[in-house]
């Protein structure tokens, strides 16, 4: 069994009222969490940064953009205008990861300066 962390902070999309919303809570003990519900943001998928609990990534499927936060969602901004993502990640080492219909491509550069390469793009598959 892993040890609580005094600083353990979990989060993801949970559906409420029909619609996925943003929930991110510290972690109380093993059996309880002080949970944040923030209803504005609709989300389908979101990634905490393993580094860094106040930076998120969160899918907002009403709107089809990818939105980041370093606030531990109280404020987003536009992630470089990607749109069709279906899921996200943040890795270890920085890099941010998006998952479409068209393929995975990853940003090592950050929403604000970085740029969106393909790890693996389906339709440059199909033709090959």
């Amino acid at each position: 069994a892993g040890q609580h962390l005094s600083s353990s902070v979990v989060g993801g999309c949970l559906w409420v009222g029909g619609r996925g919303v943003l929930h991110v809570a510290t972690v109380l003990n093993a059996t309880a969490a002080a949970w944040e519900v923030q209803p504005d943001q609709p989300c389908q998928s979101m990634a905490m940064d393993p580094n860094d609990a106040d930076h998120l990534l969160v899918n907002n499927a009403s709107r089809r953009e990818l939105y980041e936060s370093t606030d531990g969602g109280r404020t987003f901004h536009p992630c470089l205008g990607y749109r069709g993502a279906v899921m996200v990640a943040i890795d270890r080492t920085g890099w941010y990861y998006v998952g479409s219909e068209a393929g995975i491509y990853r940003n090592a550069g950050g929403c604000r300066a970085g740029k969106w390469e393909p790890m693996f793009d389906r339709r440059i598959a199909r033709r090959t």
